[in-house]
């Protein structure tokens, strides 16, 4: 941003800073001044703070003021996590916000924000309209790297409450690797009085999980005028236009540490939101409601019940992920996550533009909570990075019954009661499964095969939820790739379930796919109108079809899969 934008936005927004900016071409070394953060007791303190140059070329089109620190306890401590944002003043004048610290520095060595880079987080608001919301950083924000030292972004500290230490290591796997430290936090801390809002140099969180668990990114306040707020001195995701929940936070005290000092803290009030998630700083605004999607969890144990709700933050790669760890969450607090298990799981979506969307699935073993986890995390991916339009989730309710012990049946044995049948007649198709311990399990099913069918063969797979997918991928390899709006809820509907035993006639004749839409047994001379379709790139042929199909819902989960051959009589 030129220094022109800059200046009339100071001048058209008079009341922007009741501060004096130092603007960074106007910062040299020697200089000296002072920050302002908290380190304990939710009280404020000021450290004393050295200017030792400016990196002109930081980042592109970006500087970085360095600085040394000193003073309460820094030189202990080093550069903490959760300081991102504390504010920085020459001769009272606001010059920026402590942001960056090098990797194994043996002084509290920092890198500054300039001003100007933090403004500008809400300057870029202007004309803009929704934002993609995807995680841009990487690694851990690295600016450059220099023999193995590099200067990133300040860890900011995850605070974690009411988690199961198991998920707590899902968590530090997910974001460890993208500039955060995953530290424990608490309910809210009940000194209220102070941290009922937001000041220069003040805590604040951008609460990503809310309800019966909480996890929550810490920083400290840059500026407050008014109703804005500016904090971190860098991105939280780099998300551009954003909408998090905004509180208060209560710290507690400093961990010192060799490895990596931090604050303990916890989250408070809800005050607004952030809006903005920029290069140089997140900007919210006091008052703003974050929209966030609201989530039920129900989790049924022998004869008891018990429901958990939570908020969780709406990103396009965060809801999915804290979906999956709340449902798992909640699930633990009744039982265990390893050994045998078998979970129900009904799924129930409440979308702005296609009402209520059930999905029902099973899962059984040694690991079916990771496994029912997945298959969440899976189910949001595909609403949230739909490519054709934007699905707005309104609500999510999740049920479960869970029992410990394991429920599975490997499909042995497929018997027809003719190897031969007339078109437009049942054939009975007897299934054979082995469960647990050798028990012996039995389906039948009478499938007709249709008046129209001709040809002389007709296939009959007999197959559980993973032989169907493959089955699927193999005849038609484009059956589950989204081309069209709104085939993202058909193909939700039509998502196999674990512990349904599906059975299948199958015909050799080719058909088509075409934008979602399959058009199966084409003609031969239909077949050569549609082969320029597929040559532009607008349709795949398929091998073969599904004619028709029935299904049994088991009180176990379906595995393995067999075919058979019947010879079709006139």
């Amino acid at each position: 941003m030129s220094k022109i934008v800059f200046f009339f936005f100071i001048f058209i927004s008079h009341s922007l800073f009741a501060y004096e900016i130092l603007p960074v071409d106007s910062v040299k070394a020697g200089m000296k001044g002072y920050g302002i953060s908290v380190f304990g007791a939710n009280r404020l303190d000021t450290f004393n703070v050295e200017i030792l140059g400016v990196l002109e070329k930081a980042g592109p089109g970006m500087k970085l003021i360095i600085a040394r620190l000193n003073g309460a306890g820094l030189e202990k401590t080093g550069i903490i996590s959760g300081m991102s944002g504390s504010p920085v003043f020459i001769n009272e004048k606001i010059i920026g916000a402590v942001a960056y610290a090098w990797s194994f520095a043996i002084e509290p060595i920092t890198g500054i924000t300039p001003i100007e880079e933090i403004i500008a987080a809400k300057i870029d608001t202007i004309g803009e309209g929704e934002g993609q919301s995807e995680i841009k950083i990487r690694g851990e924000g690295k600016m450059s790297p220099y023999s193995g030292v590099t200067l990133t972004r300040i860890r900011t500290p995850l605070s974690v409450s009411g988690f199961d230490d198991w998920l707590i290591k899902k968590i530090d796997n997910f974001f460890g690797a993208k500039g955060f430290n995953i530290v424990m936090g608490g309910g809210t801390s009940g000194e209220r009085s102070e941290s009922d809002s937001l000041f220069i140099g003040s805590a604040v969180a951008a609460r990503l999980v809310g309800g019966d668990a909480s996890l929550a990114a810490i920083g400290t306040v840059t500026y407050v005028d008014g109703k804005d707020v500016f904090a971190f001195g860098h991105p939280l995701f780099f998300s551009g236009t954003t909408s998090i929940p905004m509180t208060t936070a209560y710290i507690y005290a400093i961990m010192p540490s060799q490895l990596r000092s931090f604050k303990i803290s916890s989250t408070e009030k809800e005050v607004g939101a952030v809006l903005q998630d920029r290069r140089g700083a997140i900007y919210g605004v006091i008052g703003e409601k974050a929209r966030t999607i609201p989530l039920n969890v129900t989790v049924k144990k022998r004869k008891s019940s018990k429901t958990f709700h939570f908020d969780i933050v709406d990103h396009k790669e965060l809801t999915s992920f804290f979906t999956g760890l709340t449902f798992s969450n909640s699930v633990l607090t009744q039982g265990r996550s390893y050994g045998s298990l078998t979970l129900s799981l009904d799924v129930n979506l409440k979308l702005e533009k296609y009402g209520d969307v059930q999905i029902k699935n099973f899962f059984s073993g040694e690991n079916a909570l990771m496994s029912s986890m997945n298959n969440i995390n899976d189910v949001l991916k595909l609403i949230l990075k739909d490519n054709f339009e934007k699905i707005k989730i309104e609500e999510i309710s999740l049920t479960t019954d869970v029992s410990e012990e394991i429920k599975t049946a490997e499909i042995e044995t497929v018997k027809p009661g003719s190897f031969s049948v007339r078109r437009g007649e049942k054939v009975n198709i007897t299934v054979f499964l082995k469960g647990m311990k050798g028990k012996v399990e039995k389906e039948k099913f009478a499938i007709r095969v249709p008046e129209t069918y001709n040809d002389s063969t007709i296939k009959i797979a007999v197959v559980g939820a993973n032989g169907l997918t493959s089955l699927e991928l193999e005849r038609a390899t484009d059956r589950f790739k989204v081309e069209r709006e709104g085939q993202i809820i058909e193909l939700l509907k039509l998502i196999p379930r674990n512990n349904v035993l599906y059975c299948l006639l199958l015909s050799t004749k080719m058909g088509m796919i075409m934008r979602g839409y399959e058009l199966g047994s084409l003609p031969s001379s239909m077949l050569h109108l549609m082969q320029g379709s597929q040559n532009l790139g607008e349709g795949r042929f398929t091998k073969g079809g599904i004619v028709a199909r029935m299904e049994k819902e088991c009180d176990f989960v379906v595995s393995g899969s067999n075919t058979i051959t019947l010879k079709i009589i006139d």
